[in-house]
């Protein structure tokens, strides 16, 4: 005989059955103990285990027993270690239960759900490991103007274009999902994705980067125009020409997710005014937004199809650069190299309009297109070249030789800038800057080398070389081959000149201290040529101060100073210092520097007494940092409890 039994709650039982006596059967009673456990709870968790940074999921999970009402316990471990803990879930119908979570970290979450249990049922807890990847961005790149029909200049535009195109795809950038390139032809630059016009960038911004941007996954903009004005020539055909203004492209700006980063990068012309103009920010510049240009408001950019502000920047970032080293160092080649010198490159990071300041590299400090990556390309570096020389009179041949490291190289050769360029004359064409080129043949292993024939204005001619293999374009080198004749006697180069303006004054002073201690050749501020920049080149340029080949020197320039610069000159400056015997000239240029240098930088990073001491209610921690950088602050108690961080 068997009679169903449920037992409806927890603890120890008794069971007695009996048997009363018959006349056949004597009675009996029986009785046996057992003991009722909790019931086994399980909490299931439905999500998928991966996620982009930036985005969120809404968790769900079903607790069985199917019981409403019950308090779901949530702990997130966050990748850095923080933990955050939710207790107000509480489950619905048939035990389901949901909480939003959002991924602001990348690496793996471990997102834990616990129920206590009841008088009935044990704790039971579920963990979901969600794998958090970081999105390398959203890229749009513009080249602006004609296509090859109506910009003559076509090859030499549409190629940077193409450089800075392949840049991102090595940084890891997918070429269908996170490129949008913007081209006047889409058949004659390979991995263009749609003409260029207002339209079309408009929707590129407000739609394409719109739906897939945000707060963690930020936007690149690269735009590339030919116009010699001072607008940014955007849509041109045989009938109409449409231009961009910083007002323009911070209204499509404007409608991405709030907190999106935005790094505009500008190559063209006068493209300083998306900066500022006239001393005033542009409604470009803001909260979350970088703008690099590759001029000042009133320089022209020089561009060629080797040498250009935006084809050195992205080289520098295809080599893991930061975004703050890849400009100081670009703009730092351009003044070096006389092609672009007096370009004078901007950048603006903190959204004040006032460009190139400590600030803007302290907001951009550890900043990468897109992440700290390990670059694989491998594109040719120049190693030696022929040192600059003079000529002999009447000589007008000279063999050009480099030695250079690098793979599958597929040319090198040589741009050659006569004496009668000035870098400080406005261009009507870009013929002007159409210098002549030749190529250097493989001589041996590494080596090549080819003569030049026309060497015949009596002066300076610059000569670049340029290498390229299919990972990119090596930087540039430069020497020079010096033509006598009766325009290159020495008085037509001041001694202590270093900017070239035909006047001996403060500003090659300081450009001179801002390179104090670099050493290497070509270095603008080597006077005296010995491939470093020392106590040495500051005295023959104060030694020279006045000497001028022009009637009146003009003195309107102001003086803006790097992070760098500041660092390189409060070196000398300590040097001049710890001289007591210094000279007239020695204690010219230490009077003149520390007027220029008015707060002299700390040399070393330390943390000084607070004040007032004892205090109440607070207390200022005054502290000096020997270079910029981001500073994090921890207080703590005297039981050494953190109780501020800031």
């Amino acid at each position: 005989m068997a009679v169903p039994f449920k037992a409806e709650e927890v603890g120890e039982w008794e069971i007695k059955a009996s048997l009363a006596d018959r006349k056949d059967l004597k009675g009996s009673q029986r009785s046996t103990k057992f003991k009722v456990l909790k019931g086994r709870a399980v909490i299931a968790l439905d999500n998928a285990d991966n996620a982009l940074l930036g985005t969120g999921i809404e968790l769900v999970g079903t607790l069985t027993p199917e019981l409403a009402d019950q308090s779901i316990t949530l702990k997130i471990l966050k990748p850095d270690g923080s933990v955050s803990t939710l207790t107000d879930i509480k489950s619905g119908e048939l035990g389901v239960f949901k909480q939003r979570v959002e991924f602001n970290l990348a690496g793996n979450w471990d997102l834990t759900a616990t129920w206590t249990g009841n008088e009935d049922y044990e704790s039971v807890t579920k963990t979901l490991s969600v794998a958090v990847s970081a999105e390398v961005g959203k890229a749009i790149i513009v080249l602006g103007g004609g296509n090859a029909e109506i910009n003559l200049d076509w090859k030499t535009f549409s190629s940077v274009a193409s450089q800075v195109h392949k840049v991102f795809l090595r940084r890891q950038f997918n070429d269908d999902e996170d490129i949008h390139f913007l081209s006047p032809s889409l058949s004659e630059i390979q991995g263009a994705d749609t003409v260029t016009t207002l339209e079309t960038l408009e929707k590129a911004i407000t739609d394409w980067a719109k739906r897939q941007v945000n707060s963690q996954v930020p936007l690149y903009l690269y735009l590339l125009s030919h116009n010699l004005g001072n607008q940014f020539l955007l849509e041109k055909t045989e009938t109409q020409q449409k231009y961009l203004s910083p007002q323009l492209l911070d209204t499509w700006l404007d409608r991405l997710p709030e907190g999106t980063p935005v790094t505009v990068v500008i190559e063209a012309c006068y493209s300083g005014n998306f900066i500022s103009q006239a001393g005033t920010k542009s409604a470009l510049v803001g909260k979350n937004r970088t703008v690099i240009s590759s001029a000042k408001g009133d320089k022209q950019s020089k561009i060629a199809r080797s040498s250009s502000f935006s084809r050195t920047f992205f080289n520098l970032i295809e080599h893991n650069k930061t975004v703050a080293e890849a400009f100081e160092q670009a703009a730092d080649k351009m003044e070096r190299t006389i092609f672009h010198r007096d370009q004078l490159p901007q950048m603006d990071s903190n959204g004040d309009g006032n460009p190139n300041q400590a600030e803007d590299y302290v907001t951009l400090k550890g900043s990468y297109i897109p992440a700290d990556l390990i670059s694989l390309a491998d594109p040719p570096n120049i190693t030696k070249i022929t040192p600059a020389l003079e000529l002999k009179k009447g000589v007008s041949s000279q063999r050009i030789e480099v030695e250079l490291l690098g793979t599958n190289i597929s040319r090198v050769y040589a741009t050659v800038i006569p004496p009668t360029f000035d870098p400080q004359a406005e261009f009507k064409s870009w013929n002007q800057l159409a210098f002549v080129e030749f190529d250097l043949v493989e001589v041996s292993t590494g080596k090549y080398a080819a003569p030049y024939g026309d060497f015949t204005i009596p002066g300076d001619y610059s000569v670049v070389i340029n290498a390229e293999n299919a990972d990119g374009f090596a930087d540039p080198v430069q020497t020079t081959i010096t033509v006598p004749g009766a325009e290159s006697k020495p008085v037509a180069r001041l001694t202590g000149d270093v900017n070239g303006d035909k006047v001996v004054n403060i500003f090659d002073l300081v450009i001179a201290a801002g390179s104090f201690g670099k050493t290497g050749a070509g270095i603008m501020g080597d006077v005296n040529g010995d491939d470093a920049v020392n106590i040495f080149d500051l005295v023959i340029v104060a030694g020279n101060f006045g000497k001028s080949l022009v009637a009146a020197p003009a003195m309107t320039v102001k003086i803006e100073l790097t992070t760098a610069q500041k660092h390189h000159i409060a070196h000398a400056i300590d040097q001049l210092e710890s001289n007591s015997n210094r000279s007239y000239e020695e204690e010219m240029v230490l009077g003149v520097l520390q007027v220029i240098l008015p707060e002299r930088l700390p040399t070393q990073t330390q943390l000084l007494a607070n004040y007032p001491n004892p205090f109440n209610p607070e207390t200022w921690i005054p502290f000096q940092l020997a270079q910029d950088a981001i500073v994090t602050t921890k207080i703590y108690d005297l039981n050494w409890q953190a109780n501020q961080d800031d």
